[in-house]
């Protein structure tokens, strides 16, 4: 019997959280999208937190996250002031117009997680994610070093 791939799992996962949340945010009729949640959320839990490092955070694209914190501060929910120790750089806040929103979607987030972690034991929980942990953090690596060869050879 061929190995079971633990990526085509994760990826499973990750359609079925973004297709979870997309019904639940149309459900609580929440305006926020579920490409916006990540973002949102770093600016909701982080006050003062600047672009590069919500991109870091999420390990996202730059050039995506200032896409979408663009459309959260045209629709109110954060707002960018310049960092007193270098003018080049905005932080990021969330409003208070964002409050009532994160509370929401903290409630869904703990009810994704509930239904997630159904029958599993917390021993089973800590297990699953430090496995998931170390997957990330080998691919990690593996990326830098090829990241670190493509430079060299420029």
């Amino acid at each position: 019997m061929p190995q079971q791939k633990a990526n085509r799992f994760i990826s499973i996962l990750y359609r079925y959280s973004q297709r979870y949340f997309t019904q639940q945010l149309r459900r609580i009729d929440c305006p926020i999208e579920v490409g916006e949640m990540s973002c949102f959320l770093q600016a909701c839990r982080h006050p003062g937190i600047s672009q590069d490092g919500i991109a870091a955070n999420l390990y996202m694209d730059k050039a995506t996250v200032a896409r979408t914190l663009q459309r959260l501060e045209h629709s109110g929910y954060i707002r960018r002031e310049p960092c007193e120790t270098d003018r080049r750089m905005n932080l990021i806040y969330a409003t208070d117009q964002a409050e009532p929103i994160f509370r929401q979607l903290q409630e869904l987030i703990e009810q994704y997680h509930q239904m997630l972690y159904a029958g599993m034991t917390e021993e089973e929980i800590q297990v699953a994610v430090q496995m998931l942990i170390r997957m990330k953090e080998n691919v990690s690596r593996t990326l830098r070093c090829r990241q670190e060869e493509d430079q060299e050879e420029r």
